[in-house]
């Protein structure tokens, strides 16, 4: 492999999902852009971690959560579920 090809993007697709149980909801959506092998995979995530951020409006942010919540894959089992919002949803 020569050192300027994408060596995580070859890695098999739980190792992938592994490493974006790791960042907050709006990183792990953003990853998309990357390749197109990452586009789809936060809905096999098994942790969820949302942060609400102080320049989010309260009807954008419980959409991103709704909708990130609606299109998960339903086999996959949520392993953690972390929300922190200033709002009362």
């Amino acid at each position: 492999m020569d050192e300027n090809s994408d060596r995580i993007s070859s890695l098999h697709y739980s190792i992938l999902c592994h490493i974006l149980s790791f960042l907050l909801e709006n990183y792990v959506a953003r990853t998309s852009i990357l390749s197109k092998r990452w586009l789809g995979l936060q809905i096999y995530a098994p942790n969820f971690y949302f942060k609400e951020f102080l320049l989010t409006r309260k009807e954008k942010f419980t959409n991103f959560v709704n909708n990130i919540l609606l299109c998960r894959d339903k086999s996959c089992s949520i392993v953690t579920f972390n929300l922190e919002c200033k709002y009362a949803l």
